[in-house]
């Protein structure tokens, strides 16, 4: 008998092959994206940890006015739980490249912490040599052992031989994109290139920063909550040296972690968009993906009745029928999970990353094994479909023998509610009343067929709206809601005055800004004279009514981000500690609409209780500037000795669209996937339609219709219920879109959360496209139909 059952079984197989490879790659589509999405934010944190570790990079950087002797150094490796300890010098300095001048910074080859790589040539060995990066070479058309001229005071010497070319773990965004190593007050204020001398190259004795690593810290995950806590108590150990004896005249020290990296913060933050994406995406995905499989395995329990009931007759047990249909669905999923995480954990990581890498010029990816979302995974498309199963093999043998080997009949017509309206009904077609009949006969299989397209439509939709809310987001934050057309950071707010008042500007605003904390988050506090210079910085704008806000004495608006995170509102105090654990309390007046940085807007009267304004930024307005003159009025402005730093407004717009264009490119690998899983599913919904009708269709044929004529019988009610289907779905997609652009938005970002109406006809012509290819496709299944079909009685 177990024999007999085994032979049955292989021979179920091959006789439903289609249905078992449609199964398996229902199972494998829902898997593979699960598991892929799944796996790539934690593969891209690893990546990043083992990069740093690898190369020992700091853990805390400090920066001094005065700069550090070696007994500086000593004091701080003195500190418990810091590991190591190291001293550099870094200048930046002017260098011609072809026609052009450009920033590059020189550093001391570092020995310990922030380990450079050898690329090409050898390290230096006197003080007329330097290594320098890949892309100073390739973009100015140099050599090794070409000269390179560097002009700065404290640099022993001005021609360098370029002797080897190096990668530094400092500088692991992509020049290529983002055309810069760091900002300067020296030239054009944007530093272009990296490079490292010897020490022998250097006139000065003293140490221009100090770079520091923890104990214990390099075997925790960066970025992790456990990793911040160790490096933050160290960080507090070295603040508290301002306040001992130690020092004669007491410098300024300006410590620094991972985490004031911008690079970092980027990386680390585009991480968290994936694996926020990774939450629902994937969800909706596998249900559509699920429901067809459950589908699919439901129909063939069904046309397996008669021989349900002959094995019955023949005396084989309810258990031993059962296990046919298990084994069945449960190899076909077992299989296409198998295959599908396999795919996933390798394939959708390795293509965001290689996307991301166009931003980080980090190589050597590392992909881990997600053993819990692939356990996860294999659990829910099993249990789905082995459970599915179960249930509908078990209502068929709970019938008997006798009603098993008679093949179900067919439903009986039933009146429609358009028959009701004979104002409707008899101005339709024969052909057309057929199928709104038909489209009321066969409920479920119009549901399953519709949900089917919905859910299909809807993905798409996502994909596209999460495109949109990211699109604009940089023009709006800098051309909408700030008006200033560039930034100058200051020493001395009072003396730059001078400089601003320059031909090419028509206007500027000081301010004070401070890096504060609120409940664990950065923010900026923007203090100004009035509320009328804030309202020339920004077009403040209340997020829920639209209307013009105009900042009050006393109180303070903030960004509707930060608002959000912290679960403030108007009327409440908000509470910020800046750098030196000086604390403030504000009242909200309102929360501003905003789309990039955490701010509080603040004016001088509310925040003079705690100290004397201190303007440290000028927002500056130059009107209609060439790119050539606004590079100009940079060179010009940071040849004060007033003005550190200087930002365009073009700088901005490129450095946040660069941070969010990579996400944009990860959604059209969403898109693409949930189109191949359109098709699928539409073809699968198309063949379980046709096999449920097989006797209809035959007879059609017998009573005469033409195979064109059959062809527009059955297509016509697909192209209906996938109209309906893309109706309901761009419905369903615009609400799921809102929910996942709600999820995936990083911390320092919101996202406008909106779908552009293109969008909503792209991803009906995709819907529309899949069923045409359908239908050309079950086109061939429908002339293939045996007439002979209608002559077997259903007695």
């Amino acid at each position: 008998m177990k024999d007999r059952i085994f032979t049955n079984n292989l021979r179920n197989l091959k006789r439903n092959f289609p249905r078992f490879l449609s199964l398996l790659v229902m199972s494998m589509l829902g898997v593979f994206v699960f598991v892929g999405l799944r796996a790539t934010a934690p593969d891209m944190v690893q990546t990043l940890d083992q990069y740093l570790d690898n190369h020992r990079v700091y853990d805390i950087k400090i920066v001094s006015d005065l700069g550090f002797s070696q007994e500086d150094l000593d004091a701080v490796s003195e500190i418990l739980n810091v590991a190591e300890v190291e001293g550099v010098q870094t200048l930046d300095a002017l260098a011609v490249c072809g026609q052009d001048e450009k920033v590059i910074t020189v550093s001391t080859i570092p020995e310990q912490i922030n380990r450079i790589d050898l690329m090409e040539g050898r390290l230096p060995r006197t003080d007329r040599e330097i290594v320098v990066e890949k892309a100073l070479l390739t973009q100015n058309n140099l050599e090794i052992g070409d000269i390179l001229t560097l002009e700065n005071d404290t640099l022993l010497q001005k021609d360098f031989e370029i002797v080897g070319v190096v990668e530094s773990p400092l500088y692991y965004n992509s020049v290529s994109i983002s055309q810069s190593r760091g900002n300067t007050n020296v030239g054009n204020g944007k530093v272009s290139y990296y490079t490292y001398a010897d020490d022998s190259a250097f006139t000065s004795e003293r140490f221009t920063a100090c770079y520091v690593t923890v104990t214990g810290a390099a075997e925790l995950l960066t970025s992790k909550q456990e990793y911040l806590d160790n490096v933050e108590a160290v960080t507090e150990k070295i603040r508290n040296m301002e306040k001992t004896p130690f020092f004669g005249i007491e410098p300024t020290w300006y410590l620094y972690d991972r985490t004031d990296y911008l690079t970092y913060t980027e990386y680390i933050d585009d991480a968290g968009s994936i694996d926020n994406l990774s939450k629902i995406f994937p969800l909706v995905f596998f249900l559509v993906a699920v429901l067809v499989s459950l589908i699919s395995m439901n129909r063939m329990v069904e046309d397996d009745r008669l021989e349900i009931g002959t094995l019955k007759s023949l005396g084989f047990s309810n258990v031993a029928i059962m296990r046919k249909y298990l084994s069945f669905s449960f190899w076909a999923t077992t299989l296409g999970a198998i295959i599908g995480a396999f795919l996933g954990c390798i394939i959708i990581p390795n293509i965001i990353f290689s996307i991301y890498q166009i931003l980080f010029s980090i190589s050597d990816f590392t992909v881990l094994v997600p053993w819990t979302s692939i356990f996860l995974g294999f659990g829910i498309t099993i249990l789905c479909v082995c459970g599915t199963s179960v249930i509908t093999a078990g209502k068929e043998l709970r019938e008997k023998p006798s009603e098993l080997i008679r093949p179900r009949a067919p439903k009986k017509g039933r009146r429609v509610f358009l028959e009701k309206i004979p104002f409707v009904w008899k101005r339709l077609k024969f052909s057309n009343k057929i199928t709104v009949r038909n489209i009321f006969r066969y409920k479920k299989r119009v549901l399953t067929t519709v949900f089917g397209i919905v859910g299909c439509t809807a993905l798409i939709l996502i994909g596209f709206g999460i495109k949109d809310s990211v699109a604009e987001i940089a023009a709006s934050q800098y051309g909408e809601i700030f008006q200033y057309d560039g930034i100058a950071y200051l020493t001395d707010g009072e003396k730059a005055k001078e400089v601003l008042n320059h031909a090419d500007i028509e206007d500027f605003v000081l301010a004070q800004r401070l890096d504060v904390t609120n409940q664990g988050r950065n923010a900026n506090l923007v203090v100004f004279d009035n509320a009328e210079d804030a309202s020339k910085m920004a077009k403040l704008t209340d997020r829920t009514t639209g209307e013009e806000l105009h900042l009050e004495k006393g109180k303070v608006i903030i960004s509707d981000k930060l608002a959000d995170l912290n679960d403030l509102k108007p009327g409440d105090e908000i509470e910020l500690t800046d750098a030196e654990h000086q604390v403030y309390r504000f009242e909200i007046q309102a929360v501003f609409e905003n789309y990039l940085e955490h701010y509080i807007i603040a004016e001088k009267e509310s925040f003079f209780e705690y100290e004397k304004m201190n303007p440290n930024i000028a927002y500056f307005f130059t009107g209609d500037l060439s790119k050539e003159e606004e590079e100009d009025l940079k060179e010009e402005l940071l040849t004060s000795e007033n003005i550190i730093l200087v930002h365009m407004m073009d700088t901005l717009v490129e450095s946040a669209n660069n941070m969010l264009n990579s996400l944009n490119k990860v959604v059209w690998i969403l898109i693409v996937l949930a189109a191949i899983l359109a098709f699928v599913v539409l073809y699968n919904l198309a063949n379980i339609n046709i096999c449920e009708r097989k006797r209809e269709i035959a007879t059609l044929k017998v009573l005469g219709f033409y195979d064109k004529e059959v062809d527009q019988y059955i297509t016509k009610e697909t192209v209906l219920l996938t109209f309906l289907g893309i109706l309901i779905g761009l419905v369903v997609g615009k609400y799921l879109t809102h929910v996942v652009v709600g999820t995936v938005e990083i911390e320092r970002a919101r996202f406008m959360n909106w779908i552009h109406v293109p969008s909503y006809v792209y991803a009906a012509l995709f819907s529309a496209f899949f069923t045409i290819i359908v239908n050309f496709v079950t086109h061939f299944k429908l002339k293939k139909i045996d007439m002979i079909e209608s002559l077997k009685s259903v007695e």
